[in-house]
């Protein structure tokens, strides 16, 4: 795991086949040479198509006939309710990606991440949201919360503004997760009482630690299915 997400220069191949297994496509889609798609774009569409399952099905990742361009940049995923938009300057080999709340008048912020790293961390968080073996909580205390995140560590540069700020992706052996604040009136990220977590394994022994820890209201948890 750290040697596949805790590099300066991850690779998005190497971490679907950790998390997926071998690609299962004999034919996959050429990557595209369309003019206004960055390489690591073109290489997203071309890398995820080895493998028949959906590698991204929470939010959207826009190609270059369906990518547009707002304020100067390309948008390139869009959140699944069009609440959040990520975007990168449409020159540059690998530019850097910056995103914005999609309410008028919001400017773009830098992540200070590359897009080749950024669509790892994509499919990271779409590998979570889709795992088959995992849970989720939607109010959760920070103590609850460390002992949930306990085997895993944060992925360098994956500390996101969306769906609040200080949202965080983790991995450790077998698992991935998503934590942050979870705020409600007169609450901010800095002062929320409470976090959420979505947290996956690549088989139901990687979570089975879960079950263990008393006073965690989840939301969804597999082992109860």
């Amino acid at each position: 795991m750290r040697d596949l997400l805790g590099s300066a220069t991850p690779r998005l191949d190497r971490f679907l086949t950790w998390w997926y297994g071998q690609p299962d496509c004999e034919d996959p889609t050429p990557m595209g040479s369309g003019h206004r798609t960055p390489r690591p774009l073109g290489e997203w569409f071309e890398v995820t198509s080895r493998w028949s399952r959906p590698v991204a099905r929470q939010n959207r990742v826009l190609d270059a006939e369906s990518a547009w361009t707002e304020d100067g940049k390309l948008v390139f995923w869009v959140e699944n309710q069009g609440v959040w938009l990520w975007a990168v300057d449409p020159t540059g080999d690998d530019p850097e990606v910056y995103d914005r709340e999609n309410t008028p008048g919001q400017p773009w912020q830098p992540t200070g991440v590359a897009l080749s790293v950024f669509l790892v961390h994509v499919a990271v968080f779409e590998a979570i949201m889709g795992a088959q073996a995992g849970a989720s909580a939607a109010w959760i205390t920070s103590q609850r919360l460390d002992q949930v995140l306990s085997p895993l560590s944060p992925i360098p540069g994956a500390a996101w503004r969306w769906p609040c700020p200080m949202h965080q992706l983790y991995a450790g052996d077998g698992l991935l997760a998503m934590a942050g604040p979870n705020y409600g009136a007169g609450e901010t990220a800095d002062t929320a009482a409470y976090r959420e977590v979505f947290i996956a394994g690549r088989n139901l022994s990687a979570v089975s630690y879960l079950a263990k820890i008393d006073g965690v209201d989840w939301d969804w948890a597999s082992w109860r299915q």
